[in-house]
């Protein structure tokens, strides 16, 4: 950029206007002759303006040549700056890869040192290898021959199992009959197929039990007098509860008469008559099994079968009295039960119908039946010997024990209300072994239901009919 030399401009500037500027402005008129005096004013303005921009352009020009000056001196100080510090960075650089060529090397001489040493491992291992070949050649030679004989005497063992296999299966299968005691898969006292019978049993006194339809009459005064008895806090216009209290009565029915009619087998243990054959079968099977376990227990020997011939006699006795025991034509024992049961059943429930009445009567020979044959002797053919457990009304629930039918209400306060058919199993009062074929069906209630009140005479005389009645 171009400087002005504001001296020299000063002196041209006051050639230009060669007259005193202290005269006086008449003198100047005088002097200028014919020029205008307004022109001359304008023109001295122009010139006092021109003068002021003459100063000021060389103020600015100093300015700049200073602030030229100071630019000049910093770039050079920050082209130095930058040199120095990419300088002292390529400095660093350096020193870090030096650092690390460093490092490398060193790990570069260590692994050399190992990879030296493992070659010489490597050629140790060889020479080991080599004669271990050796060995195990020689040895394999020797195994080959020790193998083929082996195999012939193999071959000649093989042959004299075999037969030993067939002489000993023969052995164990008459042993094998003999000591065990669980029954086969497709036997009917498998305890799978006793289960399925007994849930069958359970839905025959369902139906059989059942109060639907305008054929039955419902006798309100005694079945409130039976919930009495049985200290239920069911209404008696509730069907099922009904049902259920039948239910329980019928089995309990059966199964007492039969304890009862049986607690003189023994007096009649020598007696020829045909229709007694049950009843001295039983007796039979008691005095043998004591006899058995009384010999086992006071005889010495080392054999297998005296052990488990109490629990054989029992198994296969009452195995046979569940498939054939009071099953022929004309059982008097099935009779009265049958006609014991209906006319109990009858003080609480009638039937209009003779049709429905017949088939009832005809459903009850086989309940009968079926109900003696489980309960009294198949339940014994298990080993351990099964039984059934009744729960009373106010027990509280248990979900292995027993199944009912929700009532959709809270079950935190339920408790047993009837209990329509029992638990069937093994170990039923030992919580530790249950083994339960069959839960006991019940009737749920609240707990904190009050049953509803009886004359005490009225209680009295259907406990009675509750619990005896004739056989005529």
């Amino acid at each position: 950029m171009a400087t002005v030399n504001c001296d020299k401009a000063s002196k041209e500037d006051d050639t230009c206007i060669n007259f005193d500027r202290n005269k006086t402005e008449f003198d100047l008129i005088k002097k200028l002759g014919s020029i205008d005096i307004h022109k001359y004013f304008t023109l001295t303005e122009e010139i006092k303006k021109a003068t002021q921009e003459v100063h000021s352009l060389r103020e600015n020009n100093k300015n700049l040549q200073q602030s030229i000056n100071q630019f000049k001196e910093q770039n050079w100080y920050m082209h130095y700056c930058h040199a120095k510090q990419s300088y002292d960075t390529k400095m660093q650089e350096y020193s870090k890869l030096h650092a690390i060529y460093d490092e490398l090397l060193k790990n570069h001489n260590q692994i050399r040192s190992v990879y030296d040493q493992l070659i010489k491992e490597n050629k140790e291992l060889k020479i080991v290898a080599e004669k271990n070949t050796i060995e195990l050649q020689n040895k394999k030679e020797t195994w080959e021959q020790d193998n083929k004989k082996n195999q012939e005497i193999i071959k000649n063992l093989n042959v004299e199992v075999e037969s030993l296999k067939l002489e000993a299966i023969q052995y164990q299968s008459a042993l094998g009959n003999a000591i065990n005691v669980r029954w086969d898969d497709e036997d009917p006292n498998n305890s799978v197929n006793i289960t399925k019978d007994i849930r069958k049993l359970q839905d025959a006194l369902s139906d059989f039990t059942f109060l639907k339809g305008k054929a039955y009459v419902i006798n309100k005064y005694n079945i409130q007098q039976l919930f009495n008895i049985m200290k239920t806090r069911a209404d008696v216009a509730h069907k099922p509860s009904v049902s259920a209290a039948l239910q329980h009565l019928a089995v309990k029915k059966i199964t007492k008469y039969y304890s009862e009619q049986m607690q003189d087998r023994n007096r009649i243990y020598y007696s020829n008559d045909n229709k007694t054959l049950e009843k001295r079968l039983v007796s039979c099977v008691d005095n043998l099994a004591q006899m058995v376990k009384e010999f086992t227990e006071t005889r010495e020997g080392s054999d297998n079968i005296t052990g488990i011939t109490e629990i054989k006699v029992r198994q296969e006795i009452y195995a046979m009295l569940g498939n054939r025991g009071f099953g022929y034509k004309g059982c008097r024992f099935i009779y009265d039960l049958k006609r014991g049961l209906l006319k109990t059943l009858d003080n609480y429930r009638s039937i209009s119908d003779k049709n429905i009445s017949k088939e009832q009567e005809d459903r009850a020979e086989e309940i009968v039946l079926s109900v003696i044959r489980i309960f009294s002797f198949r339940l014994l053919t298990q080993e351990p010997s099964a039984a059934f457990r009744w729960f009373e009304n106010g027990e509280p629930l248990n979900e292995t024990l027993m199944e009912w039918v929700s009532t959709g209400e809270d079950e935190t306060n339920m408790v047993v209300d009837i209990c329509a058919f029992p638990a069937i199993g093994v170990y039923l009062d030992d919580p530790t072994k249950w083994q339960i074929y069959t839960k006991a069906k019940v009737q749920i209630c609240n707990s904190t239901k009050k049953p509803s009140n009886v004359p005490q005479e009225g209680i009295i005389h259907m406990w009675k009919t509750y619990t005896n009645y004739s056989i005529k």
